[in-house]
């Protein structure tokens, strides 16, 4: 049985993304709680906090 292993364009598997998962959760629920706006679509830059920032709650 031939094995196929699949590289990234570095030559190593993607094993990091497991680690990732809880990050952006942990973020938004960080910037929710400091802000009491809640960003529910990522990347979560500077414009997208100043825009909920200037919306009424």
């Amino acid at each position: 049985m031939k094995r196929i292993l699949t590289l990234t364009r570095w030559g190593v598997k993607g094993i990091g993304e497991i680690s990732m998962v809880g990050t952006s959760a942990a973020v938004g629920n960080a910037i929710f709680h400091a802000t009491g706006r809640r960003l529910r679509s990522l990347p979560i830059t500077p414009n997208k906090m100043l825009e909920a920032l200037r919306q009424p709650v």
